[in-house]
């Protein structure tokens, strides 16, 4: 999906008054942390004040380190969670340390129904999972945009 068309679909949700937009980065090439940052502060702004969580996915070209996630929490108070898929021990105590005050969701898939000892402070989520776009967390009172239709193939 272009960035343009990722914009208009953020403004479209914030339309829609949810609790939060979960957004993702480009995913064409690797960005430069001044790119990453870039990206969440017109996110941000196209937001008009909506909460974001950013999904950064195990397969993504730009994966984000503890403490690029702590400068990202720092910088754009809007960010109030991502959605990861986890680490090792090593990851999770500097996430611990470094990413503020930001909710961390992981994968469900990779746990069972409780955290880790020591842990605890990761939400483990099922059903976060939602179409590549920029997915909404709606109270409830607002149609999610259907997916562009693909022409059919012939035949």
């Amino acid at each position: 999906m272009s960035g343009q068309a990722s914009l208009r679909r953020i403004r479209v949700a914030a339309a829609c008054d949810p609790a939060a937009i979960k957004v993702i980065l480009p995913d064409w090439c690797p960005l430069s942390d001044d790119e990453v940052l870039a990206t969440i502060d017109r996110m941000a702004r196209e937001a008009g004040g909506v909460p974001l969580v950013l999904y950064n996915p195990p397969h993504a070209k730009t994966r984000l380190t503890p403490a690029q996630f702590g400068r990202l929490a720092a910088e754009f108070p809007p960010l109030i969670g991502v959605k990861v898929a986890g680490g090792d021990a090593a990851w999770y105590a500097q996430m611990r340390d470094l990413a503020g005050d930001l909710a961390i969701f992981v994968a469900g898939h990779h746990h069972r129904q409780r955290a880790p000892p020591g842990r605890e402070r990761f939400l483990l989520q099922r059903g976060l999972h939602d179409s590549a776009w920029s997915g909404l967390l709606v109270p409830g009172h607002c149609a999610p945009i259907p997916p562009r239709r693909r022409n059919p193939r012939p035949g």
